[in-house]
């Protein structure tokens, strides 16, 4: 009964949590999934969830909408994972209603209310490893071996946690280690063959050294140190006013669990996989990526505060668990109200482009809005940044950039959802803003030495120039260049001369320099520095370099 009415308060609360369109990139590569399923193709993009496009896609042949067939999956696996958590939770503890409390505090903490309604993979992994640790509780070792490779099915990034969850629960159990390592590895064969053929087995070299590469390429940037553990740990709970008590909580549960021999033996495997996945998490995950990458470790404070709560008095428990809820859910309204009513920012923003920006004409990306832009605005022929130089000396052709934030040029447009407390500390914090930007001040060729677009909302658009640099102008009129150096380089000065003409650039100025017709500028910059962890020599930044009108 407990396990049905958890069931009934997460259902409700998840259809409160749906999102109106598609928000973050992966979202999209899931609904392509649909459709086509190819990996090679980012259909979806590594780690691929089989598991969950397996079931999507079983949604989508009777619904025939890939938005509407991820909701619905995603309300589905909700519902079952609060239900299937409670029960095992209760039978773990051997208490039904600390097993309630359990799957409430899990499925209401801010990061899965956030994250488990959307069209992703979250809400069909913890529904698996809800059933995991029901079987875990219970000793049926071929099912929870089964239940635990059905979880990295849907979140693949789980597998070294997993892996944990059953040595523990071997050592622990003294038997049943190879009915469970048999269900895991069946599982997996189920997920993953699909995958292997797809991609052939001669190519699947490839795709490992790819799917390595985009980790390696996500983890090496964000927060670090003090600040990614608070992310990690404290911010999947809310604000500090809800997190401390509740992380309190869990100190109070995990101090039952040690004056218990025998509980505090059952309950090492669990704990042992959140805690692996806390460590793969600050190790190996985007850290600029919100809370998303640790839902799997908030299993450990959700289980240890629902001992703790349900070794108190029942009223006093009650009232406890009620105002956590409660807490959970005032905290994460501003987002939620804005994202159950609003397009993201690059779906509104892109919109609004194709309403208004001129035929025939292209838009270059940030390359993670290039699928948003791809599916939401097709006519506006988007090409991801990195390839935009062959469109820059065209000048007939109206070329625009799409970027993930702010601006202030004057021609620009942009869309933005409200800044609030949850979106900073739960979500990557990408995509609340997208702006559109004109790049008629970059209508050039790029020469060596003239290195990629870059944008922020401070400066507006630019280019680094290398100490020896040049471009090529497609037209027989003056030219107007604009060079500078932010506030923070770390030269006060630099010397450049521009096609003979010498000119000093100080550091957080720009300097404007009027040329006669030229088909090619040329940029001898005097000093230059390398950032750190780059390669790069950068002297000058470019701000614009267009014909005199």
């Amino acid at each position: 009964m407990k396990s049905l009415l958890a069931a009934i308060v997460v259902t409700a609360v998840c259809l409160y949590a749906l999102p109106e369109g598609y928000w973050e990139p992966e979202e999209i590569a899931f609904a392509h999934a649909l459709v086509t399923f190819d990996p090679l193709q980012h259909r979806p993009a590594p780690p691929v969830h089989p598991l969950y496009v397996g079931l999507a896609r079983l949604v989508y042949a009777f619904v025939h909408d890939a938005f509407l067939s991820q909701i619905v999956l995603a309300v589905v696996a909700s519902a079952a994972g609060a239900a299937l958590f409670a029960r095992g939770a209760g039978e773990l503890l051997g208490d039904a209603w600390g097993g309630f409390a359990a799957s409430l505090l899990l499925h209401l903490s801010p990061a899965v209310v956030i994250f488990a309604p959307l069209p992703n993979a979250e809400a069909v992994a913890l529904a698996a490893l809800g059933a995991a640790l029901l079987f875990y509780a219970r000793g049926e070792s071929l099912f929870f071996g089964m239940a635990l490779g059905a979880a990295v099915g849907a979140q693949p990034r789980w597998i070294v946690a997993a892996m944990v969850w059953w040595a523990a629960s071997a050592v622990v159990a003294r038997r049943g280690a190879l009915r469970s390592l048999a269900g895991l590895a069946a599982a997996s064969a189920v997920c993953w063959l699909p995958v292997v053929e797809t991609i052939g087995i001669g190519r699947i070299d490839d795709y490992l050294r790819y799917a390595r590469e985009s980790t390696a390429a996500i983890a090496g940037g964000g927060l670090s140190g003090a600040p990614l553990v608070m992310r990690f740990i404290a911010h999947p709970w809310g604000t500090k006013w809800i997190a401390v008590p509740l992380l309190v909580a869990a100190a109070a549960g995990l101090a039952v669990a040690v004056r218990q021999a025998e509980l505090r033996m059952r309950v090492v495997p669990p704990l042992a996989f959140a805690a692996t996945q806390l460590g793969c998490a600050l190790a190996f995950a985007d850290r600029g990526d919100g809370v998303q990458p640790v839902l799997g470790s908030l299993v450990a404070p959700a289980l240890l505060a629902g001992l703790a709560l349900a070794r108190s008095g029942r009223l006093p428990a009650t009232l406890v668990l009620a105002a956590f809820s409660i807490g959970f859910l005032l905290y994460v309204m501003p987002l939620l109200d804005v994202r159950r009513k609003r397009d993201s920012a690059p779906r509104e923003v892109l919109a609004k482009a194709v309403a208004t920006l001129p035929g025939g004409s292209v838009l270059a990306t940030d390359p993670p809005l290039t699928i948003h832009a791809r599916a939401f605005a097709p006519s506006l022929r988007p090409v991801s940044l990195q390839y935009v130089d062959r469109w820059t000396a065209r000048t007939e052709v109206p070329l625009f950039l799409l970027t993930d934030g702010g601006s202030k040029l004057p021609a620009a447009f942009t869309a933005e959802w409200p800044d609030s407390d949850p979106y900073g500390k739960l979500t990557t914090e990408r995509y609340r803003v997208a702006s559109i930007i004109p790049l008629a001040a970059h209508r050039y060729s790029p020469g060596e030495g003239v290195h990629q677009i870059e944008e922020d909302e401070a400066e507006g658009v630019w280019r680094w120039l290398a100490p020896r640099a040049w471009i090529g102008i497609p037209s027989n009129r003056g030219i107007v260049i604009e060079i500078g150096l932010p506030r923070d380089a770390p030269i006060e000065r630099n010397r450049v001369t521009i096609n003979g003409v010498a000119l000093e650039v100080r550091r957080g100025e720009r300097t404007v320099i009027d040329l006669p017709p030229s088909r090619r500028v040329t940029f001898e910059s005097v000093g230059a520095f390398t950032p750190p962890g780059e390669s790069r020599s950068l002297a000058v930044q470019l701000f614009r370099a267009e014909a005199r009108r």
